[in-house]
């Protein structure tokens, strides 16, 4: 019985290691963060960072269904070139906690390339989209992570 409880203990710890990253943290981290590709990031800097940039599309969307197509594609090229580099070593990072290659996602950007060109990598793209899917919603690796400091 006390073997049992020193385990729980030792979970519990590891649990609350990692508190949950607010919106505005998630927000300077991604930004701050442009250009790093090493260590991690949490699943709620992750997912704060991609609900946000879907309202920055929603919102660039419904400039072009109610204002101007230019306008709204001329918004959607800037801010895609500048959320691009941030958004890759994001996802890197979140990658990188739960202990996978950050490799992984140059494999998922060429296999979506080729399947511009081939059906097959089509296929294989779609397949791969949701392991990462599930990559990215897993929680936190802490033991045996060599991507954590």
């Amino acid at each position: 019985m006390a073997v049992k409880k020193a385990n729980s203990k030792k979970t519990t710890a590891k649990v609350s290691e990692q508190q949950m990253v607010s919106f505005e943290q998630s927000f300077k981290n991604y930004w701050i963060k442009y250009f790093d590709f090493k260590g991690c990031a949490q699943r709620s800097e992750f997912w704060w960072m991609w609900l946000f940039n879907m309202g920055i599309s929603l919102f660039v969307y419904l400039i072009e269904i109610g204002i101007s197509k230019q306008l709204a594609g001329g918004l959607n090229i800037a801010w895609s070139l500048a959320t691009f580099i941030p958004g890759i070593s994001l996802l890197v990072r979140r990658l990188h906690d739960v202990a996978f290659s950050g490799w992984w996602v140059l494999l998922f950007m060429v296999l979506m390339l080729l399947g511009t060109f081939s059906p097959i990598f089509a296929f294989i793209w779609l397949g791969m989209s949701i392991v990462v899917l599930v990559l990215l919603v897993l929680p936190s690796k802490f033991d045996g992570n060599k991507y954590r400091k």
